[in-house]
C-alpha cells in the first residue's frame, strides 16, 4: 500500500510539473512576441542617430 501512495505522489508531482512547464512556455512565448513587437516599433519611435524619441530636441518631453 505504501508503494501505491508513493507512486501516486510521484504522478501528482509529474502532472504539476507538466502544468508549470506549459505555463512557463506560454509566458516565454508572450514575452518573446512582446519583445519582437518592441523591436519592430523601435525605428518608428526612436531616432537612431540620437537615441531620442522623434520630435524632441533635448530628450524626453517634460
Amino acid at each position: 500500500m505504501e508503494f501505491l501512495e508513493i507512486l501516486a505522489n510521484q504522478m501528482a508531482t509529474a502532472i504539476d510539473n507538466a502544468i508549470l512547464l506549459q505555463k512557463l512556455e506560454r509566458a516565454n512565448l508572450e514575452l518573446t512576441r512582446a519583445y519582437d513587437a518592441t523591436l519592430e516599433a523601435g525605428p518608428e519611435l526612436w531616432n537612431c542617430a540620437t537615441g531620442k524619441p522623434k520630435g524632441t530636441a533635448g530628450g524626453l518631453p517634460k
